[in-house]
């Protein structure tokens, strides 16, 4: 018993041993202090002129009215996004 034991418990003592001292050198994006230059990665989510339209509705008991929507437009500056938000009630509300 002892030593089944010790035959299982040995090959994980030994590959954390081997493992604990290995520290992995990744070349990433790293500025001279070691810190990570996160302006750096690639933004792929928003494109210039993408448009989101968001449709409100006001709950009134069991009937949904519609009150208006919300335009998220964004443009791209080069170095910067310019995301805005313009919103508006329907004339009948």
């Amino acid at each position: 018993m002892k030593n089944l034991m010790i035959k299982s418990i040995l090959p994980v003592v030994l590959f954390l041993s081997t493992t604990a001292f290995v520290s992995p050198v990744i070349e990433s994006n790293l500025q001279k202090d070691g810190v990570p230059d996160v302006c750096d990665a690639s933004n792929n989510t928003f494109q210039d002129g993408e448009k989101l339209v968001y449709k409100l509705y006001y709950n009134w008991g069991y009937l949904w009215l519609s009150a208006g929507e919300l335009t998220l437009t964004v443009k791209d500056l080069g170095e910067q996004y310019y995301i805005s938000a313009q919103g508006s009630t329907y004339s009948s509300y």
